[in-house]
């Protein structure tokens, strides 16, 4: 899926959600394929905007420091 700016994907998923555009066509409009509008849709579905905003897959340095 190419990359997409927050305010581009707050498009895509109320384009989708707002239309009776289904995903294929919604995929078509934004330039992006039809699994990547699943997936960002059952993302914000699950967590809102905020599940939108890329996150890096990070730990915490309180974490890392946890005794196994």
């Amino acid at each position: 899926m190419a990359k997409l700016s927050l305010e581009k994907k707050t498009e895509l998923v109320a384009h989708c959600m707002g239309t009776t555009d289904g995903y294929i066509k919604t995929a078509r409009v934004f330039g992006v394929s039809k699994c990547g509008v699943k997936m960002l849709v059952a993302k914000y579905k699950t967590n809102g905007v905020e599940g939108l905003s890329h996150k890096k897959g990070a730990y915490s340095g309180e974490f890392k420091e946890f005794p196994w």
